[in-house]
């Protein structure tokens, strides 16, 4: 009996850890929800932005959402997760190890294929800090950034950058 209570708890262990894997959120998958919004913007400008505000709307799925940054005042623009974001400077945000997330990956605005950058995040219930991944680029057609993060452990930032997604 002891033993088939065993084998239970260790298919169910196996079955949990194989739905983690499979229910992680891909790069691919940022990467194409923030060029979505890209197009989006590039196409609506300024009177688009507010969709951004919504946190059921079609810029935010699963785990994640694309924000809107201003990196040259450092300031979220949009944000549908937290509306007291909105307006306010990211200037001082610091991931748990003290790195200046938002401002690093604003080091890369003139980049036309967007940027990956990583942070470490203390992902909520959970004590342990967890790595972020961010991608970003810039709208030219209204000077501001969108962006988008995931938590992921196994893609380094070199590999994401040097990635030729197809459109």
């Amino acid at each position: 009996m002891i033993k088939l209570l065993l084998l239970l708890i260790l298919i169910s262990l196996q079955l949990a850890s194989a739905y983690t894997v499979a229910s992680e959120m891909k790069p691919e998958e940022v990467y194409y929800k923030v060029k979505e919004a890209y197009f989006f913007l590039s196409e609506l400008k300024q009177s688009g932005i507010t969709v951004f505000n919504d946190k059921n709307g079609q810029f935010s799925w699963k785990n994640s959402y694309v924000f809107i940054l201003n990196c040259e005042t450092q300031t979220f623009v949009a944000h549908p997760k937290t509306s007291a974001f909105r307006g306010i400077s990211f200037e001082h945000f610091q991931d748990k190890k003290g790195l200046y997330f938002s401002k690093k990956a604003c080091q890369n605005t003139n980049s036309t294929t967007g940027t990956w950058i990583e942070y470490w995040w203390q992902k909520s219930g959970e004590k342990r800090l967890k790595r972020r991944i961010l991608y970003m680029i810039t709208v030219p057609a209204i000077h501001l950034q969108v962006a988008a993060s995931i938590y992921n452990v196994t893609h380094s930032i070199d590999e994401l950058n040097k990635t030729d997604y197809p459109q």
